[in-house]
């Protein structure tokens, strides 16, 4: 291609935002030196500025003559450029235009797609053909106490304000046939602007969200759960409470990954409780987190009570984890009757919560504490912990509370038997590893075990370990 010549002002500016994209995206392999990286971040710099200011013909023209200008006068990004253009054109359907129509929902082959510019129909695209186009769709009950946003895009029905009260449905997530344990497929973001499309094949989606009142919600759940696949665990519910720094939707997400990933055959419910959903909003979430204490305490009460399960199990996550400890202490005070379901697995995922605190609750639990559940067969729960020495996101919490954190194993690694310690450190390279229980395959291949009752004895990556306190698990690399 004959940048002079092929670059027209006819291309929009999604086609534009596509190419610059997959030049920043490939930057790394493009550049021999710091003098070329710096002329290219400078470059990328106006021409995305100029972007933003081509909204009519005469400015789109104006903007196509910079470009010519800024390759004359670049050789190195010429060439990223030409590359860039030839995979924009073939590839454009993978990107997601602002003003596309139609989003694909499923099987894409056959379709046309009508991409639009400010004047109208642009150009009729055919998908170029898929080599995946199955996924299955699973469903994920919901419980959260997130205040509607009046959007009715299943993403964002609910924000970030707690509503004081809690709502109730059902979540319909796809998961793609293709998906690997402990990903998260996702369309990637290329810069600040462009964002692949999202895809059923090849990414998991929000499809639908059907809220529900309360009874509705447990009558529907009820039916599910005792209308499962007649095997032993098709009963069991599984409860996931997020940690900090998620949104509505990535509950929801991570709810379903890790119920995939884990092969549970039963329902998952998501309490999503109100984060912020930002990095830097911890001290809010540390907030709301403690405001719905009392609100998980009831839900839970509800499943326990009234969803038909034989057994719920619960893992928390990072500051999730001081939810469930504060619900389940207040649940605690009005004993369950003996025709609920059990309390069957508490998982602590790198808990976000002071070691002493935690210490407490698992000493009074194995005190008394747990006489409350389990009335029917007097079994206890068994309690795990996932602890980690490379936990970045708890060293940060560490230092702003001034205390150290029960999922953090870099000081002092908590070991109360019978609680079962489980040391994931030398299964965690990245010292950005806060989310390992839903990330790291390791994790979740143990998790599996451990949800189907085995002894850790009998989970094939764990070695024992003894320390003052007590034995522990080394989780192997």
């Amino acid at each position: 291609m004959n940048l002079q010549t092929g670059l027209s002002a006819d291309w929009t500016s999604a086609q534009w935002r596509i190419a610059l994209g997959l030049v920043w995206a490939n930057r790394a392999a493009l550049f021999n030196t710091k003098s070329d990286e710096r002329i290219f971040t400078v470059t990328m710099d106006r021409l995305l500025h100029a972007l933003d200011e081509a909204r009519t013909t005469s400015t789109r023209t104006s903007f196509g003559r910079a470009i010519r200008r800024l390759i004359a006068r670049y050789p190195t990004f010429s060439r990223a450029l030409v590359k860039a253009v030839t995979l924009a054109d073939l590839e454009e359907l993978s990107f997601a235009p602002a003003q596309q129509v139609e989003q694909d929902r499923g099987d894409s082959r056959g379709r046309k797609h009508e991409v639009l510019d400010a004047k109208g129909p642009k150009a009729q695209i055919e998908p170029a053909p898929s080599k995946v186009h199955r996924f299955i769709t699973l469903p994920v009950w919901y419980i959260t106490d997130r205040k509607p946003t009046g959007n009715a895009n299943p993403s964002t029905l609910y924000g970030t304000r707690a509503s004081g009260t809690v709502r109730m449905g059902r979540a319909d997530v796809t998961i793609p046939e293709v998906h690997r344990k402990g990903t998260l497929e996702r369309p990637k973001r290329i810069l600040w602007t462009i964002e692949l499309r999202e895809e059923p094949a090849r990414h998991f989606t929000l499809a639908t969200v059907t809220e529900m009142d309360a009874d509705h919600w447990l009558a529907e759940l009820r039916s599910a759960v005792v209308g499962g696949r007649g095997d032993e665990t098709s009963r069991d519910i599984l409860l996931f409470v997020h940690g900090y720094n998620t949104t509505w939707k990535q509950s929801v997400l991570r709810a379903a990954q890790l119920a995939r990933d884990v092969d549970f055959f039963g329902q998952t419910i998501a309490y999503s409780w109100s984060s912020k959903g930002r990095p830097l909003a911890y001290p809010k979430d540390s907030e709301a987190v403690a405001d719905t204490r009392r609100l998980l305490a009831q839900s839970l009460s509800v499943v326990l009570r009234s969803a038909g399960a034989r057994r719920v199990h619960i893992v928390a996550h990072s500051m999730g984890n001081r939810a469930v400890i504060g619900a389940l202490r207040s649940l605690a005070a009005r004993p369950l009757p003996k025709s609920s379901a059990e309390l069957r697995e508490l998982v602590f995922a790198a808990p976000d919560v002071g070691t002493g605190e935690f210490v407490s609750f698992v000493d009074d639990y194995f005190n008394g504490l747990h006489s409350a559940f389990n009335r029917r067969s007097g079994n206890q729960a068994r309690l795990t912990l996932y602890a980690c020495e490379n936990d970045y996101a708890l060293r940060l919490s560490r230092d702003f509370q001034e205390m150290s954190r029960a999922g953090d194993s870099a000081q002092k690694l908590v070991v109360v038997p019978p609680l079962e310690t489980i040391d994931v450190s030398r299964a965690i390279v990245s010292a950005d590893s806060h989310g390992y229980v839903v990330t790291n395959r390791d994790v979740l291949t143990d998790l599996f075990g451990a949800l189907r009752q085995r002894s850790p004895r009998d989970r094939p990556n764990l070695e024992s370990r003894e320390a003052e306190a007590g034995s522990y698990w080394a989780m192997r690399r």
